[in-house]
């Protein structure tokens, strides 16, 4: 895996992490979680390969960001560290998503978790 990505991506969603407020929080966590959701499919669609497996994998995080802005922004950072875990799946199975792509989506996605789940905690 690519390591500048990663690092990119990680400053990237740092600087997100210090959009996020109480008040605003679990709808911009939401729309931030719905936004990287939908870009998977994007890319297998442009691709013309596996629409139907990134397609469930986005709605099951469309369906997390739904669920979100009820659950509250501790539930909604747990998501964005699992959609993590989702791109590091697609680097080792491969498939329509680039490499570099889901690699500065890892940084993103752990990087704005941990950020605001460290604030939650303080």
């Amino acid at each position: 895996m690519p390591v500048l990505p990663v690092i990119g991506g990680a400053i990237v969603g740092g600087a997100f992490a210090a959009l996020v407020r109480r008040r605003q929080g679990p709808f911009l966590l939401a729309a931030i979680l719905a936004a990287i959701a939908i870009v998977h499919p994007l890319f297998a669609l442009v691709a013309g390969e596996d629409l139907l497996h990134q397609a469930v994998g986005a709605g099951a995080f469309l369906a997390l960001a739904a669920l979100g802005l009820r659950a509250g922004t501790t539930f909604l950072a747990l998501a964005i560290v699992a959609h993590g875990g989702w791109d590091a799946l697609l680097i080792a199975t491969g498939g329509a998503v680039p490499e570099w792509y889901s690699a500065s989506c890892i940084g993103f996605d752990l990087a704005l978790g941990a950020v605001v789940l460290l604030r939650r905690r303080t």
